[in-house]
């Protein structure tokens, strides 16, 4: 078992969920949780070819069971925290077949590196089925992500581009998904063999200078059916991208430019293995481990490292496989918009081992977001870490574990964020830090440590328009600063689910009591442990867009041992410890059932 499955069971397994039905069957509200549910569940169009995952729809289908199921995704994807059991463990969550995963091959070396990616290309094209759909397909996704797939943007699309967006995800769902993923951990597999078993070998042969687009010396530079394969020496090299679709590095100070590690109209598969160094990677759009139509990845073993990407970068995967894997070192990542483990009827995914302090920044849709049909994942093992979440100094919406659907015309997909240790800070707008909107399901999971929120409305376990957000802390002294009703909010038949589960936490809080509901929704928040501090100041809640009228229901349960302390605000504080009460209140949409607990 791995540093990380031992912390995971011990942070949440000591911190057992709540018995979700309790406060319901308790004060006699079941009806009230039955009637909400039922009014939730309308048909959302959906292209079978870009159907949400299986995951995501599960948890739409229980939304009381919903924090327990994601768990139980999470235990299962980092039983051991390598790149390839958790790229089979997303082809679960998709439900997807899963493929028994191939055994590292022994003693490789350069030449049976070789053979292996040429085999892997040739399943990859299998895969994706014919070269020349794939070629004019693939930038019709990026477009598509760019322009269609936001909230509201096809209110007024023509309907020749609802057509080519339709052709697009229709073409993307004949693609072989698993055959995809297990390609890829062929990839991964091939390059640790490589890296534990010929890199000292390579080390030793002699080099040359290299060229076009090569700075530093290179063991090889040869071309192949796969394109350009490059190894470079230990020394610090310069790459230009653009023309290579492998390169492995082993050491030195490196720096990558251009379209590293990106898979798309020109190349079906790329791979950038670099096994230490200070290394620097300036990607533009589409690059660091990013595929559309393809398998894009990126592994980086050790290192302090400085990643610059623009949009749909670092673990992007629409219809393939796209990833970065960080496996050591204090790392900084500056990335625009959906990039850091976003997958859009594919799947994309960042996975950054080690204890380092990582400080991430990006301007939206970002870390962990599953677009339509697709799973995004973003998992990091440990150390005290930064999440920015800015876009032109105004927060940015939609990360840290967020899914994403397009104005009940095409359901969501599954995002996921995990941070399993250390003293994290987060800092970000609505909706961010588990959130669903439009029929997508967002999942947050923060397994230990003094973590710090600094967040907007309908964030920490959000959910709007039938989507569905999650969030879970499961220890440490947290605290929590939100401009708008968070942890366990939702509106318009959204769900959001919001568990604190120890430590004494501190919540500053404008808007709304945890647990609020509006317009036919579900909120629910629960706080199991810890002598805490509320700080709330209510106002009237200004939902955006109409909603249609319908009963909704909101849950706050407190249910530390220890007293709680509620001070300023302008609301009256929850009724006293050792009580549960039940009320029906006006909403901005229709009534809200109202359920207060405090043990």
């Amino acid at each position: 078992m791995s540093v990380l499955a031992c912390v995971l069971s011990v942070a949440i397994a000591q911190n057992p969920a709540p018995p979700r039905e309790d406060p319901f069957v308790r004060l006699g509200v079941e009806a009230d949780l039955q009637a909400t549910t039922s009014a939730r569940h309308r048909p959302t169009a959906r292209l079978p070819e870009a159907a949400a995952p299986l995951l995501a729809r599960r948890m739409l289908d229980h939304p009381t069971e919903a924090a327990a199921r994601a768990e139980e995704f999470v235990r299962a994807a980092l039983s051991e925290i390598q790149p390839a059991p958790v790229l089979a463990a997303a082809l679960v969550a998709l439900g997807e077949r899963r493929e028994p995963e191939p055994n590292p091959v022994a003693g490789m070396d350069a030449r049976r590196f070789e053979a292996v990616l040429e085999h892997a290309h040739r399943e990859v094209v299998r895969a994706l089925g014919s070269g020349r759909d794939v070629a004019l397909m693939a930038p019709a996704l990026q477009v598509a992500t760019a322009r269609h797939l936001q909230p509201g943007a096809l209110d007024g699309m023509a309907e020749e581009e609802r057509g080519a967006l339709r052709t697009a995800l229709a073409r993307a769902g004949k693609v072989d998904r698993a055959a995809l993923v297990a390609q890829a951990i062929v990839l991964v597999q091939a390059a640790r063999a490589l890296v534990d078993g010929g890199a000292a070998e390579l080390r030793r042969a002699p080099t040359k200078p290299g060229e076009r687009g090569v700075v530093g010396g290179v063991v090889l530079d040869r071309s192949t059916s796969f394109g350009r394969f490059v190894i470079g020496g230990s020394g610090r090299n310069q790459y230009e991208c653009g023309e290579i679709a492998v390169i492995v590095d082993l050491g030195g100070d490196d720096e990558y430019r251009g379209q590293v590690a990106a898979a798309g109209m020109s190349r079906r598969l790329s791979l950038v293995v670099d096994v230490d160094g200070d290394d620097t990677y300036r990607g533009q759009n589409d690059a660091l481990g990013s595929a559309a139509f393809g398998v894009g990845i990126l592994i980086d073993f050790a290192g302090d490292d400085h990643y610059f990407g623009s949009t749909r970068c670092a673990g992007f995967g629409a219809a393939g496989v796209g990833a970065l894997f960080d496996l050591g070192g204090d790392d900084e990542m500056t990335l625009e918009r959906d990039s850091g483990g976003v997958g859009l009827a594919g799947i994309g995914l960042v996975l950054d081992v080690g204890s380092g302090k990582d400080v991430t920044r990006v301007t939206g849709r970002s870390l962990g977001v599953g677009l339509p049909g697709g799973l995004g994942m973003f998992v990091d093992d440990g150390g005290n870490d930064a999440r920015v979440m800015m876009a032109s100094d105004v927060p940015a919406t939609l990360c840290c574990g967020a899914g994403v659907g397009v104005n009940r015309w095409l359901g969501g997909g599954l995002g996921v964020f995990v941070d399993v240790g250390g003293e994290d800070r987060y800092e970000g707008g609505d909706l961010v830090c588990g959130a669903g909107v439009e029929g997508g399901a967002g999942v947050f999971l923060e397994a230990a440590g003094k973590d710090h929120y600094q967040v907007g409305q309908l964030a920490l376990g959000g959910g709007r328009d039938h989507g569905l957000g999650v969030f879970v802390d499961a220890a440490g002294d947290d605290e929590y600063h939100a401009s708008g009703p968070s942890l366990g909010c939702a509106f318009a038949f959204g769900v959001g689910w919001a568990e604190e589960r120890s430590g004494r936490d501190l919540y500053d809080l404008r808007g709304a009591w945890p647990g609020w509901a509006d317009a036919g929704a579900l909120g629910a928040f629960f706080e199991l442990a810890g002598g805490d501090r509320y700080r709330v100041t209510t106002q009237p809640v200004l939902w955006s867009g109409d909603a249609e009228k319908a009963m909704a229901l909101a849950v706050f349960e407190d249910r530390g041992g220890d007293a709680d302390l509620y001070e300023g605000g302008e609301s009256p504080r929850p009724p006293c410890e050792g009580t549960a009460h039940r009320q029906v209140v006006p909403g901005s949409s229709g009534q809200v059932v109202r359920v207060l607990v405090d043990d």
